[in-house]
């Protein structure tokens, strides 16, 4: 089972250089996307926390899945760490 979302950073500007031009949006429900293919990685001592990698194919999102201020989303993947 995945996670109820996932918080994803993407290139959104592809002239920005390094982490400039990054945004994050906020997918509901990644598990029951059709555009997103889980699969689980199994990772020693974090039991509790499942991980996942994911392939996207043709994902798209509304306005409103957007974190924060376009192509700033570096600050948010910096929060996160």
């Amino acid at each position: 089972k995945s996670a109820g979302f996932l918080i994803l950073a993407a290139r959104t500007d592809p002239h920005a250089v390094k982490q400039e031009g990054i945004s994050t949006f906020l997918v509901p429900d990644p598990g029951s996307n059709p555009a997103i293919e889980l699969t689980r990685i199994e990772t020693m001592g974090l039991g509790p926390v499942p991980t996942f990698s994911a392939h996207f194919r043709d994902l798209v999102l509304p306005p409103d899945a957007l974190i924060g201020p376009e192509n700033k989303g570096w600050q948010c993947v910096l929060g996160g760490l």
